[in-house]
């Protein structure tokens, strides 16, 4: 008989866990999510550390993106008024 692997993945963290594991290893980091949490200021943050245009930081690890895009998610959902759509740029490329 043979055994497949299996590929098991991390159980869904809510927004307080993915926090708390961001603050362990980056505590400027958490503790900024947690005061922008709820604020039209929170995706423009994660946004701004994700993608450094400087290149001027070490970067986070796999793990950590992945946390911050879901948290990403998390806040849109949970505060729909302050999620940033693509409208504007798809309306760019109408003729």
């Amino acid at each position: 008989m043979t055994i497949n692997k299996l590929y098991i993945h991390e159980p869904t963290l809510n927004k307080d866990q993915i926090i708390e594991k961001i603050l362990t290893e980056y505590p400027k980091v958490g503790k900024s999510l947690q005061i922008f949490w709820g604020s039209k200021y929170f995706t423009e943050y994660t946004d701004s550390i994700i993608h450094d245009p400087t290149n001027s930081r070490k970067g986070f690890t796999h793990d950590t993106v992945s946390n911050l895009i879901k948290l990403q998610a998390l806040h849109d959902e949970a505060f729909p008024k302050f999620a940033q759509t693509d409208e504007g740029w798809h309306n760019s490329l109408l003729p």
